[in-house]
């Protein structure tokens, strides 16, 4: 019983003390819980971490249902950074700790807290360890006021401004955060204008910061996160949502691993103007990011449209900073793709690029690859690797225009070039497959090379390599504009490269099937078989077979380059020409007309069985070519033919030097034949004819052979001619030979075989016979040697047989006569025989006839006597007689020649002034020939330009290289010629005088004029004229000096001084009173003149004229060779005996006595001059001193007043 009452007055003991303490804590917690401490520590630690403060408007402790202070309406300033205002703050603090002195809290909760957050850009970004120290930081405040706590917040409202705009507004915050521990638990959910619901739990140790949990968000909206988290990003994000859910596990800030999902029914994404949407598009993915690197995951990203499906991971190596991102895709379809991409990028080079090439098709997989150490590396062409498989694809080369469709193969972007690898496509209407290609993706020099099997369209293929310009060759260029009607096929590869910029194509053909029309061909070309290899620098083709009208050519093969040169060759092959068709289309060319134009047309059929030609193309004439064949009935018309070749039949070997014939009959003009030989530089110019011939020569071709051998007119053939077999060998411009006999008029047989060349001629034997003539002779001709033997008779019947235009009539030469001649060693010189003669035409080498009319002669040793000769030299005659002997080591030559005239022409042309007959054999010049003696001349006249000697004789005379010829009776109009003229090799010298004294006027003067001037009187004259130089242009050696005076005569026709008269009568200084020429005769009492000669000019230093009633002063020059005058004259309208021209009354006033004259000019013609007033300052003052001196009287020179102008 005690035992229990002492228990139970325990148990009330405690009871009660317990009640006792309560009952003191809770009349004591008022006390101990004092709310303005506890403000008081929040605002000092406040103001302490962030400078602010907060005030509480009304404040209350709860002892139920446990001890707790209830804040309410409580404001929050943190200057410039964040304001708030909560409802209400219930505060449970630990209550054994505010006994033992401390504040700490176990329980908070705040109710409707409304809080705005103003965000800065912050200049400094904080490095992760800073952020987690402060985290730290966080925590260890947290675990000291609230170590086992609980955070609690409802319906709270959180505003993050910018600008004092808000940015972000999160709402309906129910959030509640565990302390416990060393452990941070939180949980959170809200609303936001971001998104429509957002869920967030998590747990964080504080010890190693080492958290995990969750992230949802509802209806995210991206288009205003981005907005707020960068205005860049957020530009290119349009009207958009997203369903998004995340795990996370971290340690620190610094290693992370996540795991995402997201959904977005819709992506907008907008660039400039430009927009896309993006349907369906469902990603998941991981994260792991560790102090050393970070490795994103993406295991699915699938979007309905555009279609596609990729996978892939992005790592980052944070010690080097090396950054790589792999992509897997699969069902890509590259035209939405590629729509989407350039829409919105572009503008930016590498997905313009990419896509610029690839423009459509499916990728069933493809991979892709890009590193570097920036995030602008990663976009880098060079850095990237995308390869996969195309079906269907549409591929462009921009830099050409050039696009391949229905693209299949594998394709392949590395280093900033697209490679692709069993290609098959189409470009066009052409079929490519079995195909590769690179591209380089940067630069406009990038690399590009194609090589493909193609089979091609022909109708199209050259406007399309034109259009691509895949071909800048001008030369091929011009060449595929020219063709046209295209149309076939070919097989082969196709090869294109290797620069963008300089895209060359190389074709190798292995099977064709052409036909076309092209522009220099005259008909269609039909290609039926054949390999042909092409590209910018050259075409070759083998094994072709083609046809061009009605020829046809088997087995051809050639080269062609496409340089400037354009050099080809034809190495192999054979053809059936027609040449009715295809030589007037080889003329047609400028550039082969001009090496064919010899030969105008060739026609009938040439079969080629071998060919070799090569050359360049623009120039025919340097072709080297051999073609060996048949000639069946082929024509030729030839300018070096005398007539048209006809139905030519034989074989042949044709070069570019030689023309080879055997066995070839021919029609030819009036001819036919059947020849062997060659011909060579057939058929441009030919050089060299080696040909041996038989049949029957006409007119043309009797006269053609003639010129061939250089032959005279005068030596022309007469036809018909038969030729039994024969040989010719001409070299132009070189040698001829002729080995054969000919028989003219059927009767007169002539066997010749001769030699011929510039220098020489050598018939090594002539013989004729007929009826009539019967002679045997051999000459040799040349510059040193003359070679004669002649036995027999010739008739002129004979003559006329074998000459067709012999101009004389009774010729005959008989005679038994031999002579050698070595024209430098008279000491060689035998003649022996006789020799007589009449109407014989010679040949020499002027281009002047030379007929013996009549000849006898008798040689006996070294001794010619010449009976009588007598000949002409054009229209000129001459006759003689006289010796030529040689016994003295010498040619000395005692010759009488008489003549009825001649003419220093003719002496020019036989000097060497004048071309000679081109082929003629050159003899030894004068100056090489010891010639001696004299042949005196007597002849009736000799005439120089207009100058006529009557009567000329001199002894001419031979002293070696001279010839000396020298006046004894000779007169020039009269006027008395004396002198020499000596004439060599090197030219001419002359020294002439003309002298007169007292002779008529009239009769000189109208001889030296041609009648033009009659004047009466007598004169004086003397001149001297010298000269030397070549025979030709002796006239612009000569020099001298005369004088001629005249007195007392009448002036009848002068027409210079004519024209002077009138042109100063109609001045108001004379007004008519000087004499007509035309109407009257005027008097003069004296005439006088004085100058040089120099060249062909007579200077005029002075003359004058004394008339009845004027007088005339003039200098000047007379010009001989173009016979004008121009000279300055003073006309003074007085005679010298008048003297002082004041006393005239029409020429004003008196002007002290001087004489008054009027200037003129008298230009042109010497017959007919021009004549007009000079200015007096043109009239030189040496002129009229030299004029003062000779009238002892002063000159005044008056400016001439015209009527109509005032008197000055």
């Amino acid at each position: 019983m005690k035992t229990r009452n002492k228990i139970l007055f325990l148990l009330t003991g405690i009871i009660g003390t317990v009640a006792l303490l309560v009952i003191i804590l809770y009349f004591s917690l008022p006390g101990i819980i004092n709310s303005e401490v506890i403000q008081k520590r929040l605002n000092a630690y406040l103001f302490r971490e962030t400078g602010g403060c907060i005030a509480v408007q009304k404040s209350e402790v709860r002892l139920l249902p446990l001890p707790h202070i209830v804040l309410r309406e409580i404001s929050l300033i943190i200057p410039d950074k964040a304001t708030g205002l909560i409802h209400a703050i219930d505060v449970y603090p630990d209550v054994w700790s505010l006994i033992r002195g401390e504040v700490k809290f176990s329980e908070l909760g705040l109710e409707s807290p409304r809080v705005t957050v103003a965000i800065f850009e912050e200049k400094k970004k904080k490095s992760l360890e800073e952020i987690e120290g402060k985290m730290r930081a966080v925590l260890q405040v947290l675990n000291s006021v609230a170590p086992d706590a609980v955070l609690r917040i409802q319906d709270g409202r959180l505003d993050l401004t910018k600008m004092n705009r808000v940015a972000f507004s999160c709402e309906a915050i129910q959030s509640r955060l565990n302390t416990s521990g060393k452990s941070l638990h939180i949980s959170l959910t809200c609303a936001s204008n971001l998104w429509d619901s957002l869920s967030f739990n998590a747990s964080l140790r504080a010890e190693d910061l080492k958290s995990s949990g969750t992230v949802q968000i509802t209806n995210l909206r991206p288009h205003d996160l981005f907005a707020q988290l960068d205005s860049e990003i957020a530009g290119h994000i349009g009207d958009s949502e997203a369903d998004v859910s995340v795990n996370f596990h971290a340690l620190g800030l610094r290693q992370i691993q996540a795991e995402v999902t997201g959904a977005l029914p819709r992506l907008i994404l907008t660039r400039g103007h430009n927009s896309i949407k993006i349907k369906d598009l469902n990603l998941k993915g991981d994260l792991d990011a560790e102090p050393k690197s970070v490795s994103v995951v993406l295991g699915e990203l699938n979007s309905s449209d555009p279609e596609m499906k990729i996978s892939g991971q992005y790592t980052l190596d944070q010690t080097s900073g090396i950054m790589e991102l792999n992509l897997a895709g699969k069902s890509i379809d590259v035209q939405s793709i590629r729509a989407s991409a350039l829409a919105l990028g572009g503008d930016i080079p590498v997905i313009r690029t990419i896509f610029d090439y690839v423009r459509g098709g499916k990728i069933p997989a493809f991979q892709f690859r890009t590193s570097g150490k920036a995030g602008g590396d990663l976009g880098r062409l060079e850095n990237m690797r995308i390869s996969g498989n195309m079906v269907g694809g549409d591929i462009s080369i921009p830099a050409k225009d050039l696009s391949f469709h229905t693209v299949s193969g594998d394709v392949v972007i590395v280093k900033g070039i697209l490679e692709g690898k069993n290609i098959d496509a189409k470009i066009g209407n052409h079929h490519g497959g079995k195909g590769n290609v690179r591209v380089g993706l940067k630069g406009k020099d990038a690399l590009f090379h194609l090589d493909m099997l193609v089979k091609a369209d022909m109708a199209e293929l050259p406007s399309m390599l034109r259009q691509k310009n895949l071909i800048k060759n001008e030369a091929v260029l011009r060449e595929m504009d020219r063709l046209s009607d295209t149309q076939g096929t070919a097989q082969g590869r196709l090869i294109l490269g290797d620069r963008l910029d300089s895209i060359h194509v190389v074709t190798d053909i292995s099977q064709v099937n052409l036909t076309a029309r092209y522009e220099p061909l005259p008909f269609p070309l039909t290609i039926t078989g054949g390999k042909v290899f092409f590209d910018e620098k050259c075409m070759r083709i083998s094994a072709m077979d083609a046809d061009l009208g009605h020829s046809s050519f088997s087995n051809v093969t050639a080269e062609l380059n496409f340089d400037d040169q354009a050099d080809f060759k034809i190495s192999s092959g054979t053809m059936r020409l027609s040449a009715d068709e295809l030589y007037p289309w080889i003329t047609s060319s400028e550039t082969t007309k001009a090496v064919l134009e010899q030969v105008s047309s060739i026609q009938g059929r040439i079969s080629v069985s071998a060919i070799d030609v090569r050359g360049s193309l623009p120039q025919p004439k340097d072709w080297k070519y051999l073609l060996i064949g048949e000639l069946n009935g082929v024509s030729i018309d030839s300018l070096f033919f005398p007539g048209r070749i006809e139905g030519a039949s034989g074989t042949f070997r044709l070069t570019n030097d030689e023309l080879s014939l055997k066995d070839v009959g021919m029609r030819m003009a009036d001819g036919t034949f059947t020849i062997s030989g060659t011909a060579t530089k057939f058929p441009s110019e030919i050089r060299k004819l080696d040909l041996s011939a038989q049949g029957e020569a006409g007119p043309k071709i009797t006269a053609w052979i003639s010129g061939l051998m250089d032959l005279p007119p005068e030596m022309s053939l007469r036809t018909p001619i038969s030729m039994r077999p024969a040989k010719l060998l001409w070299n132009k411009g070189a040698t001829t030979d002729f080995d054969g006999t000919m028989v003219f008029g059927g009767e007169t047989r002539v066997s010749l075989r001769l030699s011929k060349s510039p220098e020489e001629l050598s018939v090594h034997q002539i013989k004729i016979n007929d009826g009539a003539t019967d002679i045997a002779a051999h000459v040799l001709l040349n510059r040193k040697t003359v070679d004669v033997a002649f036995k027999g008779i010739v008739a002129s019947d004979s003559l006329k047989n074998i000459f067709a235009h012999y101009p004389l009539s009774d010729s005959s030469l008989e005679g038994d006569f031999r002579t050698h001649v070595i024209l430098d060693d008279p000491k060689q010189f035998v003649a022996e025989g006789t020799l007589r003669g009449k109407n014989l035409q010679l040949p020499w080498k002027y281009d002047m006839p030379l007929a013996i009319q009549k000849i006898s002669l008798e040689a006996s040793g070294r001794k010619v006597e010449v009976d009588s000769a007598e000949f002409s030299i054009g229209e000129k005659r001459f006759n003689g007689k006289g010796t030529i002997d040689a016994s003295q080591g010498v040619f000395f030559v005692d010759i009488d020649l008489f003549s009825q005239g001649f003419d220093w022409e003719m002496i020019e042309k036989i000097s060497g002034g004048t071309k000679t007959v081109e082929g003629t054999p050159q003899t030894e010049s004068l100056a090489d020939i010891p010639l001696r003696g004299t042949i005196r001349l007597q002849s009736d006249s000799f005439s120089y330009r207009q100058f006529r000697w009557e009567p000329l004789h001199a002894d001419v005379s031979f002293d070696g290289g001279t010839i000396r010829i020298r006046s004894k009776n000779a007169a020039l109009c009269g006027i008395s010629t004396t002198g020499d003229i000596d004439i060599t090799d090197q030219g001419a010298e002359l020294d002439i005088a003309l002298i007169a004294k007292n002779l008529e006027v009239e009769p000189t003067i109208l001889c030296i004029s041609d009648k033009q001037v009659d004047v009466t009187g007598k004169f004086d004259m003397k001149a001297d004229i010298r000269a030397s130089g070549k025979i030709d242009s002796i006239a612009k050696s000569l020099n001298g000096s005369f004088t001629v005076s005249s007195q007392k005569g009448k002036i009848y026709k002068a027409q210079s001084l004519d024209k002077t008269l009138d042109l100063v009568n109609k001045t108001e200084n004379v007004k008519g009173t000087l004499p007509d020429l035309n109407k009257t005769i005027i008097d003069y009492r004296a005439f006088g003149a004085s100058g040089t000669i120099k060249e062909n000019m007579v200077n005029v230093e002075r003359a004058t004229l004394d008339a009845s009633s004027f007088g005339i002063f003039a200098q000047g020059q007379v010009d001989l060779a173009h016979e004008t005058i121009d000279l300055n004259a003073l006309v003074a309208p007085v005679n010298f005996a008048q003297g002082i021209v004041g006393k005239i009354p029409v020429l004003g006033k008196i002007t002290g006595g001087s004489l008054v004259s009027i200037p003129v000019k008298i230009k042109g013609s010497i017959n007919d001059p021009e004549v007009s007033f000079l200015s007096p300052s043109a009239i030189g003052s040496a002129f009229v001193g030299m004029m003062e001196r000779t009238i002892k009287l002063p000159i005044s020179i008056i400016e001439p007043i015209l009527p109509g102008k005032p008197q000055q």
